[in-house]
């Protein structure tokens, strides 16, 4: 799906957002199952992606926290952050579904395979 620029804002109380790109961006909505212990590979992305984990419990290694394995179970979500070279992991002992939303500019790719660090 392609969107127009975006700026919009939000602030109800404490809890602030702002989100504001130039020209055009690309938006994927992934579905991605793992069983135990698979990975979606080493990989980074030009822009955010908005993790939602819908069952099990995924680990997620991130260069921009040094690689401290964060665990997320069902029921909860994450960020990963654009540029940053990272892994999602099934460690658990049952499926892990989540679902995945991008945004990246115009025309990029949503994903960008890396090598392991």
């Amino acid at each position: 799906m392609v969107l127009d620029e975006i700026d919009s804002k939000a602030e109800l109380d404490d809890w602030a957002m702002k989100i504001k790109t130039k020209g055009f961006s690309d938006v994927h909505i992934t579905n991605l199952k793992l069983v135990p212990g698979a990975d979606g590979g080493w990989h980074s992305h030009p822009g955010p992606s908005i993790i939602t984990v819908k069952s099990g419990t995924a680990t997620f290694y991130d260069e921009c926290v040094d690689f401290a394995p964060q665990d997320f179970p069902a029921g909860t979500g994450f960020v990963e952050d654009a540029g940053c070279v990272h892994l999602l992991k099934n460690e658990g002992s049952v499926d892990l579904e989540v679902i995945v939303v991008q945004i990246v500019p115009f025309g990029a790719p949503r994903r960008i395979d890396e090598p392991a660090p």
